[in-house]
């Protein structure tokens, strides 16, 4: 959420900009809609203007919004035309869902929204420069994951491992046991592989 705001440039977003930046708050990507993907929303949510704000109805999937989330960049067709707009965790019209029963990503708080009326102070850009600003946030978004599934992994053979060498089997530990050490080392390879592959691609960004 923080790169679109910094490369926006809008003056009114520096107070958020700061809170985000020295962590006083958190903030949620709502791009993602249900029966699409990340690459092609947003499709059904739309915006038009109304005096001074916006007014968006259509629904978010799937965002991570951990507790103490209180901002949401909401995309949505504006004039036909992507867009990408700010909106307060107290907006009016705003729903927010009770994160989903995940397994291992409890923490991260991914959950649903739904627009419905919601009133936005901002918008953040339109048309080509809301598209590629999008474009961007989405590929942060795909760093995210893989830092959760790194997690994930790394997790998952910490208690595999743990297990393995408390567990008998045939009056002996069963990590002594070959089939399971090259289960433990293929664990241990695939959360090499995808840290590597997470940290080179942050490089790039």
């Amino acid at each position: 959420v923080l790169y679109p705001l910094i490369i926006s440039k809008l003056e009114d977003l520096k107070p958020v900009i700061t809170s985000l930046s020295r962590g006083e708050v958190r903030s949620g990507f709502a791009h993602l809609e249900p029966y699409t993907d990340l690459l092609t929303a947003p499709v059904n949510s739309r915006a038009k203007k109304a005096g001074d704000t916006y007014i968006i109805d259509g629904e978010k999937a799937l965002i991570i919004a951990p507790e103490g989330t209180g901002f949401y960049l909401v995309s949505a067709l504006f004039e036909e035309k992507p867009a990408l707009f700010l909106v307060e965790k107290e907006s009016e019209g705003l729903e927010i869902g009770v994160p989903l029963a995940t397994i291992g990503a409890r923490g991260a708080g991914i959950r649903n929204l739904q627009l419905k009326n919601c009133r936005a102070k901002l918008c953040v850009a339109k048309g080509d420069s809301a598209r590629q600003l999008i474009k961007e946030a989405v590929l942060h978004y795909f760093l995210a994951l893989s830092a959760l599934s790194a997690g994930l992994i790394r997790v998952c053979l910490s208690a595999a491992t743990a297990y393995a060498r408390e567990r008998k089997q045939f009056e002996q530990k069963i990590i002594n046991f070959p089939m399971v050490q090259n289960h433990l080392i293929t664990m241990g390879e695939n959360l090499e592989i995808t840290r590597l592959l997470y940290y080179q691609a942050s490089a790039f960004m």
